[in-house]
């Protein structure tokens, strides 16, 4: 697997380096929703397979980051281990979450609407709700920590 991050990244790196994938979640979020807010009978195929493309690679990259140089950093000089340990455990739950939105995602954008649109847009808000919440967190403690620290 390719390590698309630099194991010595200088912390004020590292801040701009999740700010930006950060907005790179939140645009996902965003294509998410509007497919959610288009069911029943409006979905667009195509936002459904590119969201189902990006989900995966964008997901695992944000974790890389976080999991291998944002928190090792954090956790070297704040005491704040149980919140990075609630951050990792809603990491394994997304990568659960969004295998299975991976696989709706491609269902819809072939034409076949499985799971039903009430259960797929109660899928889509589950899951970037969750990724919003999670990314507020990080904007309003993990950033201005890893700021703090330059």
């Amino acid at each position: 697997m390719e390590r698309p991050f630099a194991k010595d990244a200088p912390k004020d790196t590292l801040a701009a380096l999740l700010t930006a994938t950060h907005r790179d979640q939140l645009a996902l979020c965003r294509s998410l929703e509007a497919i959610a807010d288009s069911l029943p009978s409006h979905v667009d195929r195509a936002a459904c397979l590119n969201a189902a493309r990006a989900l995966g690679p964008l997901i695992s990259r944000a974790h890389d980051l976080e999991e291998r140089l944002v928190f090792p950093a954090i956790e070297a000089r704040h005491a704040i281990s149980a919140s990075i340990e609630r951050l990792k455990y809603e990491h394994m739950e997304d990568v659960c979450f969004s295998e299975e939105l991976h696989d709706a995602l491609m269902a819809y954008g072939r034409g076949s609407p499985r799971p039903a649109p009430d259960a797929f847009g109660y899928m889509l808000r589950g899951f970037f709700e969750g990724l919003r919440r999670h990314i507020a967190f990080e904007q309003e403690i993990i950033v201005p920590l890893l700021e703090e620290d330059t």
